[in-house]
């Protein structure tokens, strides 16, 4: 009853777009779902994510020894494995959100990946400079997920001490702020691509987002590289986001782009107008 009445007040007072719940719910489906109706009547556009899992004697476990036991046995052998932690799916969700992990490939439903900056939510004072996520990584984890149809939800969390968020937090923060000031046509409001990417004939990682008829790849790597997805058209043109045309070419093994140097910001990207999959001509159609 008292958690229900706080979402009811969330609800009636704020009318969030988003209702993010954590774990599960310590009522039964009975009462679970006329709370998430009364959300719906009142934000009829809203969404839920994955984690409103209704009671049961199988949730009660968790309150013993034994059953909190074999529960993190359980996330420790996911984390070791996936290197990150999925909710198991409940009754009813408008959203997944998987915990410090991507998917291998694009997902039909919606989905936003939830990590923090280190190995930890909010703040943590014993986490070094090697637990924070190099930029790098986090420029790419971010377009990993776009690639797949995923969005980013990465946590910010003030000290204590102060209220204020330490420089590490607010330093990446900044990275992605001028990454995407300069790359933001290739990842906001743009769609996966026939693939999500895959290796060039290089051994460089690339992943790609599109929108209308141009297709973006995220290339770890520079220099002449063979996208083996991509096949021209007699219109393609090669460019980079801002607009300058780049060297390229047709090879039985995909497309070559002189990729230039990722610069001050990491990770190139490739802007590739009036392309197809190589799919589209393996499975017997022909190109315009």
């Amino acid at each position: 009853e008292y958690a229900e009445a706080q979402v009811r007040e969330l609800i009636e007072r704020y009318r969030p777009s988003v209702l993010w719940n954590d774990v599960a719910w310590p009522a039964t489906g009975d009462r679970l779902w006329p709370l998430l109706a009364h959300y719906y009547e009142h934000v009829p556009d809203g969404v839920v994510n994955d984690r409103w899992m209704p009671w049961s004697p199988a949730l009660g476990l968790a309150r013993t020894d034994l059953g909190r036991r074999a529960i993190d046995a359980g996330s420790r052998r996911q984390v070791r494995r996936d290197r990150g932690l999925l909710p198991p799916k409940p009754p009813h969700f408008d959203v997944r959100t998987p915990e410090y992990l991507s998917f291998d490939d694009i997902q039909r439903d919606p989905w936003e990946t939830v990590r923090g900056m280190d190995r930890s939510f909010g703040f943590n004072r014993n986490s070094r400079p090697e637990h924070f996520i190099e930029q790098s990584d986090l420029i790419w984890t971010l377009v990993d997920i776009a690639a797949k149809g995923g969005n980013l939800l990465i946590n910010v969390g003030p000290r204590g001490v102060d209220a204020q968020l330490p420089a590490e937090q607010t330093a990446r923060l900044d990275w992605l702020e001028a990454w995407l000031r300069q790359h933001s046509e290739a990842v906001m409001a743009t769609s996966p691509w026939v693939t999500p990417g895959t290796t060039t004939a290089e051994g460089h990682a690339v992943r790609y987002t599109a929108r209308d008829d141009d297709v973006f790849a995220f290339v770890r790597g520079s220099g002449p590289l063979t996208l083996p997805d991509v096949l021209a058209t007699p219109t393609t043109r090669v460019t980079t986001v801002g607009g300058s045309s780049l060297p390229w070419h047709h090879s039985p093994g995909g497309l070559v782009v002189d990729v230039p140097p990722p610069g001050p910001n990491p990770l190139p990207v490739v802007c590739l107008h009036a392309v197809v999959a190589r799919s589209y001509e393996r499975s017997g159609n022909q190109l315009p």
